[in-house]
């Protein structure tokens, strides 16, 4: 059940950072989330 309410917690909050960009603003922030995972990534 956690996980599930903390997946559409994130789902939500990049619906609604994401709403108003555009296309070039949104592949910025998609690799910049992708470098965030990868470092945690290799944190663990």
């Amino acid at each position: 059940m956690l996980d599930r309410l903390h997946h559409k917690f994130h789902k939500n909050m990049v619906t609604h950072i994401a709403e108003d960009m555009n296309e070039e603003e949104l592949e910025a922030l998609l690799r910049g989330l992708k470098n965030l995972h990868k470092f945690l990534e290799e944190l663990m």
